[in-house]
């Protein structure tokens, strides 16, 4: 699945030592999905259609290829692509498990999380 996904062939008899660098493509609608879910960014970035079907509202955003909901694409390319990889970054350095951070590394966390939220903000 990997790699047909994401190398765009089947595995291979012998697996190299990292597949990354023949990664092709990479599907990013998950997160894409849950940050719609933040109104603030939702409305910066897309035109949503208000849809009613059996009394429920529903927010649509995008009916074709056309009318894709998309306000600006390169302002939402790019601060898509800074969380995504701000994310990818943070991911390094911050430890799954609790534990014990010096004051600086906190304070260096937090000031990257809120510029990065103030800006979907």
């Amino acid at each position: 699945w990997f790699y047909q996904t994401f190398i765009g062939t089947e595995l291979p008899a012998q697996l190299p030592t990292s597949v990354w660098n023949d990664v092709e493509k990479l599907n990013m609608y998950d997160p894409l999905a849950v940050l719609m879910c933040v109104s603030s960014y939702r409305s910066t970035h897309f035109g949503c259609r208000e849809k009613v079907v059996n009394e429920v509202s529903h927010l649509v955003v995008g009916v074709c290829e056309q009318e894709n909901g998309i306000r600006n694409r390169k302002a939402l390319f790019d601060e898509y692509s800074a969380l995504f990889l701000y994310a990818m970054q943070a991911s390094l350095y911050e430890p799954k498990i609790n534990i014990n951070y010096n004051s600086n590394f906190v304070d260096e966390v937090t000031s990257k999380r809120s510029a990065l939220v103030n800006r979907a903000a």
